[in-house]
């Protein structure tokens, strides 16, 4: 796997002077940075705040040829976690469909109407190589037809506000028009909802009628941390991608629609390093959320400082872990410029958690040191409002406690063993 170089995709980029506002993140315009990129459309989102960092004609509505089918697989998950369908049911096959998975010019698997399919082995045949019939197949169970299905689609891009028409019920009909932004919000909300995607988008090769399929997505092995999505390509449409990628616990989304065949992903891995080299280069904001131990909320709307949702203020965090075993206290050595904190020792102060007052302002990396049981270590201290923050994943890192994000409730879950350590 080639794991590139933040150097490497700075030469990529090609940046102009004004793309990157130094004291303050980017600019309000997606459009400043000049990109190398054969793209006729093209968008690069952070997926965590569905923020657009950089658009080219981003919201023309163009055909995405079958990277349609990704509006199939987020309805098709849906009526799964409805309990409507299952993964192991049964999928019928229709006349109309076995006929179509024998058409040369759309890519397929043979499906015949007396063959046994589940709804597993066709969502995965769809996303690994973008069969089309498999496809249909699938939006024929979930809405009862095409027409109905067709109905289903319009209604989910409604409910998001995005720029999509499904003119067809053919689940992955070449003209069914949409934008690049439309496409990346599918792509995020489908990993906001149903995360273990990734599990499907990542598979290599698929085993079926008694040949091997290779996965459409040739930047999968490649590009560092890349595990997703889908791709689309027909005459109108042109190549096209929808790409995600995550590094260090950032995700980042790019679209290109347009394209050619030979620069479609390397398009893709131009538009992710340039959203790699945003988010990583920026000062972030304060973010409102709340905090939650072992089910408790500890921590009503403080600010968790950063678009990522992971940076905490170190007293406030010592506070909420008192009395487990991972607590620690906080000590500041004034004259070496370091804050040295103490495993296993509780937290006394008379302050509480210092909530929306600690996180005011924007997040910058800061000089000071840190030190555990006066042990110097490599973990970076940032500052937000005069205030001293860790990253939530190093301080679980060090402390033993489990963190993660709810982006449904907006907040920092956390677990940690009740009782002191010794």
């Amino acid at each position: 796997m080639r794991k590139k170089a933040l150097s490497a995709a700075l030469a990529l980029l090609m940046i102009a002077g004004n793309a990157i506002d130094v004291n303050g993140g980017l600019n309000a315009n997606p459009s400043n940075a000049r990109l190398n990129l054969s793209s006729i459309t093209a968008v690069v989102m952070c997926f965590y705040t569905g923020e657009v960092l950089y658009g080219r004609n981003h919201d023309v509505m163009r055909s995405p040829a079958s990277m349609t089918k990704m509006m199939t697989v987020y309805l098709v998950l849906e009526a799964i976690e409805n309990g409507q369908i299952a993964l192991d049911t049964r999928v019928p096959i229709s006349a109309q469909t076995a006929e179509m998975s024998r058409n040369p010019g759309e890519t397929n698997v043979i499906l015949t109407t007396s063959g046994h399919y589940t709804v597993e082995q066709l969502m995965d045949l769809a996303i690994v190589m973008s069969a089309s019939a498999a496809s249909v197949a699938l939006g024929e169970l979930v809405g009862g037809s095409r027409m109905a299905f067709r109905d289903l689609m319009n209604g989910k891009a409604n409910e998001w506000g995005i720029d999509a028409r499904f003119w067809y019920a053919h689940a992955s009909g070449p003209n069914n028009p949409m934008s690049a932004r439309a496409m990346a919000t599918i792509t995020r909300n489908t990993f906001l909802r149903f995360p273990d995607i990734a599990q499907r988008t990542t598979i290599p090769s698929i085993y079926f009628g008694g040949r091997i399929w290779r996965s459409t997505n040739k930047l999968l092995g490649v590009y560092y941390g890349a595990d997703g999505f889908k791709t689309g390509t027909s005459p109108t449409a042109g190549a096209s991608f929808a790409g995600t990628a995550i590094r260090d616990g950032v995700r980042v989304i790019a679209v290109t629609m347009g394209s050619t065949h030979a620069r479609r992903f390397s398009d893709t891995e131009v538009l992710l390093d340039y959203g790699f080299y945003a988010i990583n280069s920026r000062t972030v904001p304060a973010f409102n959320a709340n905090m939650t131990l072992n089910g408790r909320i500890v921590a009503p709307r403080t600010y968790i400082v950063g678009g990522l949702h992971e940076y905490v203020k170190i007293r406030d965090l010592a506070k909420i872990l008192s009395g487990t075993i991972s607590q620690f206290s906080v000590e500041w050595d004034y004259e070496s410029g370091t804050i040295n904190l103490m495993r296993g020792q509780p937290f006394v102060s008379d302050a509480g958690i210092s909530g929306r007052a600690a996180g005011r302002g924007w997040l910058a990396q800061s000089d000071v040191s840190i030190a555990v049981n006066n042990e110097a270590i490599d973990i970076s201290v940032y500052q937000a409002g005069g205030h001293n923050f860790i990253r939530l994943r190093d301080a679980a890192g060090l402390f033993g406690f489990a963190v993660y994000w709810d982006g449904d409730s907006r907040t920092v879950v956390m677990t940690a063993e009740e009782g002191c350590s010794k």
